[in-house]
């Protein structure tokens, strides 16, 4: 599908991403920033060290294993001759990092998660720092991601781009795993590698917040015509292949696409007055302050008929790895 435009429909302070596109060989026909909602929730991490485990460790955690009936901490700790109070709180230990059970008579039972991690590693995983983290959940890529810092809403005045397509699917942040957690967060929480998330709790409620994101209407190499989406500098792969679908596949039922590249009065007028100094002085706060008068956007409306203000509740929970290893 090709979209005619009276001029070029390119917001000034895209012309870093613009230059970047161009010099990868795409014609930049169009470009703007949008908005759209995402879930986000403050989550604790629990990051822990592996360790070789120490001499009392191994006999409490061989035990464990090899003796049948078992034995309790003190029957243990009599047989080899070792005062009680230094064994119960090594045992003590080994329960609060998820590698022995309590049982009711007393006895010592390992976890299956400590018995992976001692048998393949002959080690522990003891607790190192904890870390909050922010999870995001994204329904127009459809992924949760984690950021260290909370994302600010975007700007009320920029369109949004749920206007244009149905984007209200939100992944369940609440279905996260551990092995989730390890994954996807591992450039932010992991610092070794022999470090491993054991737990995270859930600290906050999930909100709904505005993202900001840059969208392109572009033309390859090839002569086709694609659409290309940005969070800062990176592009959301997932989103850009979205939308290149939907722009190909012609329905102009689902987007008004001239509509959503068309640029307003006021930012035309603004980027025309300054291109003459456009490779000198990055513009971006003066922009984010133009009045949202020049925008065909009603604030009580749109606030009215979305799900912006919605808050659900944070279920306080705290998930550990032993959990996804038990099941």
């Amino acid at each position: 599908m090709y979209l005619t435009f009276d001029m070029k429909q390119i917001d000034f302070r895209l012309s870093r991403l613009v230059h970047k596109l161009e010099s990868q060989g795409y014609q930049v026909l169009a470009g703007r920033y949008v908005r759209y909602n995402v879930q986000q929730m403050l989550v604790k991490a629990t990051i822990s060290e592996l360790r070789e485990v120490d001499i009392f460790e191994e006999f409490i955690l061989s035990t464990a294993i090899n003796v049948v009936p078992s034995v309790t901490i003190e029957e243990l700790a009599n047989v080899l001759g070792i005062d009680s109070m230094l064994m119960r709180g090594v045992a003590e230990n080994l329960q609060s990092w998820k590698f022995l059970e309590l049982t009711s008579d007393s006895t010592l039972k390992i976890t299956p998660f400590g018995k992976k991690i001692f048998e393949e590693e002959n080690s522990v995983l003891e607790p190192s720092y904890t870390q909050n983290i922010y999870a995001i959940a994204d329904p127009l890529t459809n992924q949760i991601n984690f950021d260290n810092t909370r994302l600010q809403d975007a700007p009320l005045e920029l369109k949004s781009l749920g206007q244009f397509i149905a984007i209200d699917k939100y992944p369940d942040i609440y279905a996260l795993t551990i092995a989730d957690v390890q994954n996807i967060a591992l450039d932010i929480v992991i610092r070794e590698k022999t470090q491993r998330v054991t737990s995270y709790q859930e600290l906050s409620t999930i909100t709904t917040v505005r993202k900001k994101i840059s969208i392109f209407y572009l033309l390859d190499s090839q002569d086709q015509y694609i659409i290309k989406i940005f969070s800062e500098d990176q592009e959301l792969k997932i989103a850009s292949d979205l939308l290149t679908e939907i722009l190909s596949a012609g329905n102009e039922q689902q987007i008004v696409w001239d509509e959503l590249f068309r640029l307003s009065d006021a930012e035309i007028t603004f980027a025309d007055s300054i291109e003459d100094i456009a490779d000198k002085i990055s513009f971006d706060w003066v922009l984010d302050d133009v009045c949202s008068e020049s925008f065909d956007l009603d604030e009580e409306t749109e606030l009215a008929n979305s799900s912006e203000t919605r808050i659900l509740p944070a279920s306080g929970r705290t998930h550990g790895i032993s959990e996804t290893l038990a099941g």
